[in-house]
């Protein structure tokens, strides 16, 4: 499963060169946890919305590993496709399941 993950969060970053990235320390576009235990140190406001905003990118993956559990996430997938569709089940992204799906099999296989 870690080869999924860094490879979403390299398709939700741009390859580590947006500017939520840049200037949040936010790895996976994540918004801000209104239920859910969270890690962020801050939140920022984008076009898109409100996301959170990580003092360093340890607490941005620790705050995605709760998202995780909190979803009751399998411990392993089939493959990339099987991990964006699960993720798409749980309502984490709004893109098409054609193009995130692509978008992370570019990165794993990248």
């Amino acid at each position: 499963m870690t080869k999924y993950v860094i490879a979403q969060a390299k398709h939700e970053t741009g390859n580590y060169t947006s500017r939520l990235f840049r200037i949040a320390n936010n790895l996976f576009g994540m918004g801000v946890a209104k239920v859910r235990p969270y890690t962020r140190s801050g939140t920022i406001e984008a076009s898109e919305g409100l996301f959170s905003k990580y003092a360093n990118l340890e607490q941005s993956v620790d705050d995605f590993l709760k998202w995780l559990e909190y979803n009751n996430a399998p411990v392993s997938f089939i493959d990339s496709s099987d991990y964006a569709k699960w993720l798409k089940e749980e309502g984490y992204y709004t893109d098409s399941f054609e193009n995130y799906s692509a978008g992370l099999k570019y990165h794993v296989n990248g």
